[in-house]
């Protein structure tokens, strides 16, 4: 199953058109005991929960979804997500 979820603070440049821009984001860290979801993988949890995040995190802010395992390490780092949040 999930073992940890960590974050931490960040700095990336966005792109975007126009000047050079950086950002202020986090950077999630899953960590997953592979062995629990056999069949099925972490990968697709991890999709989900980094959709899941950045539909959460504030306007000019980004999230940067990181899965990990106990086996293998760092499995995968999905890119800086601008976040989705609607505007009220």
């Amino acid at each position: 199953g999930l073992l940890s979820v960590t974050s931490r603070s960040i700095v990336r440049r966005i792109n975007a058109e126009g000047p050079i821009v950086f950002g202020r984001g986090l950077e999630i860290t899953l960590n997953f005991e592979e062995a629990a979801f056999e069949g099925s993988g972490v990968f697709l949890l991890g999709a989900v929960m980094e959709q899941f995040l950045a539909r959460y995190v504030s306007i000019n802010s980004f999230t940067e979804t990181v899965i990990t395992s106990t086996d293998r390490g760092e499995i995968i780092r999905w890119p800086a997500r601008i976040g989705k949040r609607e505007t009220i």
